[in-house]
């Protein structure tokens, strides 16, 4: 990190000194000793610090803390069960476990600082499981009995209720003072899902960072025999449902930077089906597989490549998938 600290024009140069009658040190040693002076200056303004271990007040209204503690990576296991693993898989950055207390009752948060939104809205889906989800990457919400999920930004946390039988959600004072407390540390905002919205199954968006665990996290049979080959890339992927007719589809959205990457990752994957399931449907202009009564199409352009999963009856799942590339 460059610095410059310039001394104020408003002062003159060693006025104490002056103010003494001292004799006026050389031009020389003006010039060695004021930038060594500006470099420790600095120094300490610009001094990395850690994380404080405590960011959460003493109180939320009539909860009091009774502890709070940065959960170091050795005690994930320890501390989060299985969701250790989950954590690792999305590269969480810092874990922090605050408790407190109101009448008896126990409530415990959660928070998991993560690289990016997408990231932390991967963690979020994943962590919250069947709960019904509601919300956009970065500013998404899922209610449980007994817990609380929240993808704020570049974080998930959740609030539990500690309580052997939890009848009802946890206060929703800790949820809304968590954002607050979250909200001065980093920029939480969020963005639309990157997938059409109409039709789309509320609940269903994911995102899978381009770790094989977090792949391992869904439970499509559809696609485990990909998972080698999709455990590298980060996708994102939403269910589509066509109530009037019964069908089903599943969307995975692998994005690109590089036109060259999305051409050879499209050319393994269209080689891949074909393997797999023999000839391509000729009721279809894009790349597509019918096979034990699951059809397969693959729509790419310059930036990103679908792969979209339906009933071998879905006539219209072709013209759908081109549409995709349209939007």
């Amino acid at each position: 990190m460059s610095c410059f600290c310039a001394q104020s024009e408003s002062q003159p140069a060693w006025s104490p000194v002056a103010m003494t009658g001292r004799r006026k040190p050389s031009a020389r040693r003006r010039a060695r000793t004021l930038p060594q002076w500006s470099s420790l200056l600095c120094l300490l303004l610009f001094v990395p610090t850690d994380v404080p271990a405590g960011i959460f007040p003493d109180s939320i209204y009539n909860w009091k803390k009774s502890s709070e503690a940065l959960i170091s990576p050795e005690g994930w296991d320890n501390a989060y069960g299985d969701l250790a693993e989950l954590f690792r898989a999305y590269a969480s950055v810092r874990l922090r476990t605050v408790t407190y207390t109101e009448d008896g009752r126990v409530a415990r948060i959660d928070v998991v600082e993560l690289p990016s939104r997408e990231r932390a809205f991967g963690v979020f889906a994943a962590a919250s499981g069947t709960a019904d989800a509601h919300g956009i990457i970065g500013d998404a919400f899922a209610q449980e009995r007994g817990a609380v999920h929240v993808n704020f930004g570049p974080f998930y946390f959740r609030v539990l209720s500690l309580e052997r039988r939890p009848t009802i959600p946890p206060d929703r004072a800790l949820v809304e003072r968590t954002k607050r407390i979250l909200f001065s540390r980093a920029d939480c905002f969020g963005s639309d899902f990157p997938l059409p919205s109409e039709g789309r199954r509320l609940g269903s968006e994911r995102y899978f960072a381009p770790d094989i665990r977090a792949w391992r996290t869904m439970q499509d049979l559809e696609i485990e025999e990909f998972l080698p080959m999709f455990g590298t890339r980060a996708a994102y992927a939403a269910e589509y449902e066509l109530h009037a007719v019964g069908i089903r589809r599943g969307v995975y959205m692998f994005p690109f930077r590089q036109k060259e990457a999305a051409a050879v990752f499209t050319a393994e994957l269209v080689q891949q089906l074909e393997q797999r399931m023999g000839s391509r449907d000729g009721d279809c202009v894009l790349p597509s597989f019918t096979h034990q009564r699951k059809r397969r199409v693959i729509a790419a352009d310059a930036s990103r490549v679908f792969l979209i999963v339906t009933d071998d009856g879905d006539d219209g799942c072709c013209s759908w998938a081109r549409s995709l590339l349209r939007r």
